[in-house]
């Protein structure tokens, strides 16, 4: 290769290897940055904002776009904290409000989607 795709390849990929460089940095700074247990709670965090990613990506590359997604998720957290404090002696329950929750939004992402079909 010359110089000038490596270059280039590098100035492509800058962000990739700026990421690999903290986690370098990270790692040598503390030893507990690469534990099993950092990792599955920075995955256990990451899940509810990589599933809205997800379904918005989608969204997104199909030409469509819903920008009320992350509204519905704001009320569907919002009501499962408020209620949470009631209902948390019941697990079932506390899981089926959370179904609840999720099936609101779903519902909301599918008449959004209607209405741009079709005038409301």
């Amino acid at each position: 290769m010359s110089s000038e795709k490596v270059r280039d390849f590098v100035i492509e990929h800058r962000m990739f290897f700026i990421v690999i460089a903290v986690g370098m940095v990270l790692s040598l700074m503390s030893r507990h940055f690469l534990s099993v247990e950092n990792i599955v709670s920075i995955l256990t965090n990451m899940s509810v904002e990589g599933s809205m990613v997800i379904g918005m990506a989608l969204v997104i590359f199909l030409g469509e776009i819903d920008l009320s997604v992350g509204s519905v998720m704001a009320l569907a957290t919002t009501l499962y904290g408020f209620s949470y404090n009631i209902i948390s002696f019941i697990p079932k329950l506390r899981c089926s409000y959370w179904g609840f929750c999720g099936t609101f939004w779903w519902v909301n992402c599918w008449f959004s989607e209607w209405s741009t079909h079709h005038k409301v």
